[in-house]
């Protein structure tokens, strides 16, 4: 088969359809994180963790603060990290909020930064995934968006770039580079539901992802009513030949719907692919 191009076709900022994801448009308060590393873009300025955070002036600075705030925050508030930064997400961190709802959204994005020379800076490179499972009981949470962000896995072959767990509904995945984990995203169903609700996770959209390297599954679970769509997978899948995949559905769903993806180099081991994608 022909060669693929290096890169997939860049994303809009308006690809991922929604507009709360839009800066101008987000009608809850924002939140500005900024922090710098030595590969950060040149000219990064770095925030501090002191303040209200609400002006991308004088933004927060790491991701754990982002992330304590992401929890406390109302519905359809916004996590906004500095492109051309680098976040690292400390262990176990979890993207957790009960007020967020399906048409209130609480969105994590990208923001270009005053101190940027550039039209557009590289996404927020973030070292970690990202984790929206409560656990215990199966308790609904919904409304989450999460867009225009780099996400790398650890170098010891763990970790998970979206994990989706014990109920997630009504949410957003779109614009995300994740290279290097375990699993690129897993959609597990959870544990027995705490109340009225279903237990199962449902409505979930994974729009124009970049999935590469993924030591065992790029995708892994089922969902019902959701979406994997534009989304381009790449070398996913190297550690068992015929076992390990790009993309892997299993589970019982339905209204499932899978479109437009672009599948290269699966389960390659040792120069040669061992796996159907």
């Amino acid at each position: 088969p022909p060669t693929p191009p290096e890169q997939p076709m860049p994303t809009p900022e308006n690809a991922c359809g929604l507009e709360s994801l839009s800066e101008a448009a987000t009608k809850g308060t924002v939140y500005y994180f900024c922090n710098c590393a030595q590969d950060s873009t040149s000219g990064c300025q770095a925030g501090e963790d002191i303040g209200n955070y609400t002006s991308p002036n004088n933004p927060g600075k790491t991701i754990a603060e982002a992330v304590r705030k992401f929890k406390a925050m109302q519905a359809g508030d916004t996590i906004a990290l500095c492109r051309g930064g680098i976040f690292k997400l400390p262990e176990n961190a979890a993207w957790v909020n009960s007020k967020c709802d399906k048409d209130k959204r609480c969105t994590v994005r990208a923001y270009d930064p005053p101190w940027s020379k550039k039209e557009k800076e590289a996404k927020p490179y973030i070292f970690g995934g990202i984790d929206v499972a409560d656990g215990g009981s199966a308790n609904q949470e919904q409304g989450y968006n999460f867009a225009h962000l780099r996400l790398e896995g650890p170098d010891d072959e763990t970790g998970k770039g979206i994990f989706a767990y014990n109920d997630i509904d009504h949410s957003l995945f779109c614009d995300l580079e994740i290279n290097n984990f375990r699993l690129g995203v897993h959609v597990a169903r959870g544990h027995a539901p705490a109340s009225n609700n279903d237990g199962k996770n449902s409505y979930l959209t994974f729009k124009n992802l970049k999935i590469t390297n993924s030591f065992r599954q790029g995708f892994l679970g089922c969902c019902d009513h959701c979406v994997v769509e534009n989304s381009y997978f790449e070398n996913n899948g190297f550690n068992r030949p015929t076992l390990d995949h790009n993309m892997y559905i299993a589970g019982d769903t339905s209204g499932m719907r899978i479109v437009g993806n672009e599948l290269y180099q699966s389960t390659k081991i040792n120069g040669r692919c061992n796996g159907a994608s």
